[in-house]
């Protein structure tokens, strides 16, 4: 999405919200192998913090879309959106990152 926009996205991960034990499973090794396919596959238009955690970042490498969604709107209605999500129900909902302009990576990942 990025790359076909010709802009950088900005993920903080430490805003991303997991689902229940998530973090524990890839803390004791259960990374999916795909999870270190898909590192390989971005690895070159990414740009990984420093102090980015390691599981954080596994977790977001990891293939399985059967969790949530990742929505992009335009930065003027985020809060707006946010709050219409929450009213829904769906308290996890959160903002985790930002679209700006092309920087010398497509995704940044930040802790």
């Amino acid at each position: 999405m990025a790359k076909a926009s010709g802009v950088t996205i900005s993920l903080r991960m430490d805003k991303v919200p997991l689902i229940r034990d998530t973090y524990r499973f890839v803390d004791e090794g259960c990374i999916p192998g795909a999870a270190f396919r898909n590192l390989d596959f971005v690895e070159m238009d990414s740009h990984m913090a420093a102090d980015l955690n390691y599981n954080l970042k596994m977790i977001a490498m990891d293939a399985q879309t059967s969790g949530g969604l990742l929505m992009s709107v335009p930065h003027g209605i985020a809060d707006e959106m946010l709050e219409e999500l929450h009213a829904a129900g769906l308290i996890s909902s959160s903002v985790v990152g930002s679209v700006v302009a092309k920087g010398e990576k497509y995704l940044c990942f930040e802790s």
